[in-house]
Parts: structure tokens; C-alpha cells; sequence
């Protein structure tokens, strides 16, 4: 398992399905979709939680394979 904690809560990442990132004049939204959750609604991250997501789900995109 590999958990996150962005804000209050603790992603666990290997049961993240999809992200989306939106960027609109005001500020940023993540929703983050989650596998077998069907057509339920997302976990949505507010501005400063999706900049925290964004940033560690680049930092682990970039890391040589691997890399623990």
C-alpha cells in the first residue's frame, strides 16, 4: 500500500484510478477518482491540497524505476 497525506487526509495511491487537475482563474481543483468506487462522486482537494498532489505525484512520475 502506499499512502499520502495531503491536508487531513491519507490517500491511499494504488487505489487512485484517475486524477484531474483544473486550473481556473481563481484557483486550482483536483478530483480524484478511485477504483472500484463506480459512479459515485470524487474526492475533491481544495487549491493548496492539489498543489500538494500535483507536486508528489510529479516528484514519484520523475523518480528512476526502481528507486524505492
Amino acid at each position: 500500500m502506499h499512502f499520502v497525506r495531503i491536508g487531513d487526509r491519507a490517500i491511499n495511491l494504488d487505489n487512485v484510478a484517475q486524477i484531474e487537475l483544473r486550473s481556473y482563474n481563481h484557483g486550482t481543483v483536483a478530483k480524484v477518482y478511485f477504483v472500484g468506487q463506480g459512479y459515485n462522486s470524487p474526492c475533491v482537494l481544495s487549491e493548496e491540497e492539489a498543489k500538494e498532489l500535483s507536486n508528489y505525484v510529479d516528484y514519484v512520475a520523475e523518480r528512476p524505476i526502481g528507486t524505492p
